[in-house]
């Protein structure tokens, strides 16, 4: 027997697999709802490994979770953060470029695109799940298109340059353009 407990909800329980498990949780969401944390047994839990846990030796577990819009509204300034520590990164690399430090500037930039190609999507994520209320949402959509066509542009332009190899180029678009393009996505998702 499990002790079940969903958003403060308790109920003991007996599955017969994980997938039988997770099917109790899931059912249990309110609709438009992630799962935001696990406890197993007391201890947080990483849900990807929910199907590998041994049933038998599951005592309680406890799940938490909120509506996309709420996780969504509370990524906007861990985001914005993390932009501007890219943003410094991006001025550290332009400034290896202008020195002749090609190879280190080349090796952090590698880095960068590293966190440039979770930070897309995770960006596309806020936007579809941010409640921006009706009178707002169409223009919020329009300063978030051009920010988007900026940053995606600007990655477009960095991996021309990276073809190239030309230091001048990389060092541009590292100091300026691409942070230039992150700030004004800061800049939106200080909006909401």
């Amino acid at each position: 027997m499990i002790e079940l407990e969903v958003n403060g909800h308790r109920q003991n329980v007996e599955p017969s697999t994980t997938q039988e498990l997770r099917s109790l949780v899931e059912k249990q969401l309110p609709s438009g709802h992630v799962i935001r944390r696990i406890d197993v047994n007391g201890g947080q839990f990483d849900e990807a490994k929910l199907e590998e846990v041994d049933l038998t030796r599951l005592n309680t577990v406890t799940v938490q979770s909120s509506s996309t819009s709420a996780v969504a509204y509370e990524s906007l300034a861990e985001t914005s953060e993390w932009i501007g520590r890219i943003c410094g990164v991006l001025a550290e690399i332009a400034e290896d470029y202008r020195l002749g430090r090609t190879a280190q500037g080349t090796g952090r930039l590698v880095d960068v695109v590293d966190a440039l190609q979770v930070l897309v999507p995770l960006l596309s994520g806020i936007n579809k799940f941010i409640e921006i209320p009706e009178a707002e949402r169409s223009e919020f959509e329009c300063v978030w298109s051009e920010a988007e066509k900026g940053l995606c542009s600007s990655i477009e332009g960095l991996f021309e340059e990276l073809k190239d190899a030309d230091p001048v180029l990389l060092a541009d678009r590292t100091g300026y353009t691409l942070p230039a393009a992150l700030k004004h996505f800061q800049e939106v998702l200080d909006r909401p």
